[in-house]
């Protein structure tokens, strides 16, 4: 037994030896973490005052664990919870000194080149831009660039997505682009405006008025005079071979004396409608002109709408003989006016003269209307059907337009609800730009800018019409639509491009 006790006492030394190492190992990892401690303290007090925000100090060892990666990381650059993602992705930040909120997000980011980037599943990695000197340098390169060619919202959206994150660029990059004046400029997008239905009770109170451009036809004729009133769509007028205002004046005359109940006469800003002959005309009858906003055929529509129709019943009759549309211009009033109107539920010239028109063909196969013309009536008996005709007319009319504004109240209703409607009408000192409606009919200049201006809403009229002035001032003496003008998006003033885009 007492041979064993060397091996036994050899044994307890080794424990205490081991314990003792233990103790000192602990005791230079304190005192080297406290030496490192007051080493930083000193270096912070040297520190100018103020400047000390984004200084990094270095250490040895701070505690991480054994075989993490360390980056450098450009902490100039970032701010906010980006800045201690950084940090604490490289290993410049003990992990218990971040946020949570950090901790959570470090899985979704690492550091690579000195930089913060954000994982994206399925892509590589994007790049984390702050500060918004560079975010403004990104969208202008990839959008007024060369690499941006000023394309919409959504495709320099998709560039920067692919390379670049930061917090809010889908709305910043919408804000960017809609303020950009050249795609301003050359926008193709027009706002809509809300409809502003004219509710008419009598047939021939308000009759529109139009002038139709033809193919040159036989008797030199090359314009049809229309007019069409607005509750039953009867249509009138005649062909004509020139537009003058002398012409226009005698085709209104004999309108007006062959149906004197019209009192308001409704024609759009020409100048064979705006020129003297007809104002005297009009005034000398007492008939009120009115006169739609330039550019604005819209506001016009029964008798523009109505135009397509005489148009394709006449390349019907024509066959392929367009010089001969005269000899069918008044069958084809004819069959416009008893055809029967989806919007009244009546033929135009049912409402126009309070009965019922008569087919050719009914005099070979008679029909019920046709009997009742033929009847041996007597006197009285023709008095009391007359009376019944015209108590029955008056609920004809009545009902059509009653369902006419219920018609016209739901397509309001409709159109209103559309996306590029605009929700909010524009006010007085508003800078807008000014469609120019006059390249839709040019081929030559598709090079041009489609809006004009800026300009400044001077005054707010009825139904979406406006009056405009320059900026110094000058105004605009007609009228112009609400459908012709846009909202001027100006970029705020502390936006500034960058040196490369000035050069």
């Amino acid at each position: 037994m007492l041979a064993g006790v060397p091996y036994i006492a050899l044994g307890v030394v080794g424990k205490h030896e081991k314990m003792i190492g233990g103790v000192y190992l602990l005791a230079n990892a304190l005192l080297q973490e406290e030496t490192i401690r007051n080493t930083v303290l000193d270096q912070e007090e040297e520190v100018e005052p103020g400047g000390g925000d984004n200084v990094i100090h270095e250490r040895e060892d701070d505690g991480f664990e054994e075989g993490e990666i360390k980056e450098a990381f450009r902490a100039a650059e970032y701010e906010g919870v980006y800045l201690e993602l950084g940090m604490l992705l490289s290993c410049e930040m003990r992990e218990r000194d971040a946020y949570a909120r950090v901790r959570k997000m470090r899985t979704s980011f690492l550091v690579r080149d000195d930089h913060l980037f954000i994982r994206s599943k399925g892509r590589d990695p994007r790049r984390v831009v702050c500060g918004l000197a560079r975010q403004i340098d990104i969208m202008a390169a990839l959008h007024d660039g060369t690499t941006g060619g000023h394309r919409c919202a959504d495709t320099t959206y998709s560039k920067i997505h692919e390379l670049y994150y930061w917090d809010g660029m889908g709305q910043m990059i919408d804000d960017y682009c809609k303020s950009c004046v050249p795609c301003q400029e050359r926008s193709a997008l027009r706002p809509r405006e809300p409809l502003y239905p004219r509710y008419v009770r009598d047939v021939g109170a308000v009759v529109h008025l139009d002038l139709l451009a033809m193919p040159l036809g036989i008797g030199s004729y090359n314009f049809i005079f229309d007019a069409r009133d607005k509750l039953s769509g009867f249509v009138d007028g005649r062909a004509i071979r020139t537009k003058t205002g002398e012409t226009l004046a005698r085709c209104i005359e004999e309108y007006y004396l062959r149906y004197p109940f019209v009192s308001r006469f409704v024609m759009d800003r020409g100048s064979e409608f705006t020129c003297a002959e007809v104002k005297a005309l009009l005034k000398k009858y007492g008939v009120i002109a009115e006169y739609t906003i330039a550019a604005h055929p819209q506001a016009n529509a029964p008798v523009e709408r109505g135009n397509n129709t005489i148009t394709n019943l006449l390349a019907k009759w024509a066959d392929g003989r367009p010089n001969q549309w005269p000899d069918f211009l008044r069958v084809t009033f004819f069959v416009d006016n008893i055809t029967v109107r989806r919007s009244t539920g009546y033929a135009l010239a049912t409402l126009w003269y309070s009965r019922h028109a008569t087919f050719p063909i009914e005099s070979f196969l008679k029909t019920w209307r046709r009997q009742d013309l033929e009847t041996d009536l007597t006197f009285e008996e023709l008095l009391d059907l007359r009376a019944r005709q015209i108590g029955a007319i008056e609920d004809r009319i009545e009902k059509a337009a009653s369902r006419t504004a219920g018609s016209r109240t739901k397509d309001k209703f409709r159109w209103d609800k559309m996306a590029r409607i605009r929700k909010e009408p524009l006010k007085v000192g508003d800078i807008v730009l000014l469609y120019d409606s006059s390249l839709e009919k040019q081929w030559s200049r598709k090079l041009d800018k489609r809006w004009l201006g800026p300009y400044r809403v001077a005054t707010c009229g009825e139904y979406g019409a406006y009056q405009i002035e320059e900026l110094n001032g000058t105004a605009w003496k007609d009228w112009v639509s609400n459908s012709r003008l846009n909202k001027f998006v100006a970029r705020d003033e502390f936006v500034d491009l960058p040196i490369w885009m000035m050069i």
